[in-house]
């Protein structure tokens, strides 16, 4: 699946929660807007010190973006992790745990590492390999 494939399916199956997606599908998309993100902060951000209410625009442009891509991306994790053969509960709990964390209800360091820490199970899950289906035929 060539890159401009991955980002079709990321946006045509934005709403297919029952579907599988590869490693590669999952990681090319993780990687790019990884990319992306380190893109704004390394050569957005410096640029935005010293001009007025940038900072304030990029981070309502953050938002947005976030906003927009959080469904996709949940439910490519969602297909990743069907191909990967782990429950939906699994799923549901990942995705819900660090957003509760980022509210303040715990001292910031401890919900941060917390999430942190979820956020690199999530990786490590993805990394599984995925559960084909093998059809018997009698």
């Amino acid at each position: 699946m060539t890159l401009r494939e991955t980002f079709k399916s990321f946006f045509t199956h934005a709403f297919d929660y029952k579907g599988v997606a590869s490693r590669s599908e999952f990681f090319s998309v993780v990687i790019a807007f990884t990319i992306l993100f380190m893109f704004i902060g390394v050569f957005l951000v410096p640029v935005s010190f010293g001009v007025a209410h940038f900072e304030h625009w990029l981070s309502i442009g953050e938002i947005i973006v976030a906003a927009i891509l959080f469904i996709p991306a949940t439910t490519l994790l969602f297909r990743r992790f069907n191909d990967a053969g782990i429950a939906k509960i699994w799923t549901i709990l990942l995705i819900v745990v660090p957003l509760v964390l980022n509210a303040p209800i715990l001292p910031e360091n401890i919900s941060e590492l917390v999430a942190d820490g979820l956020n690199l199970l999530v990786l490590g899950l993805a990394f599984l390999p995925s559960k084909r289906v093998v059809q018997s035929h009698s």
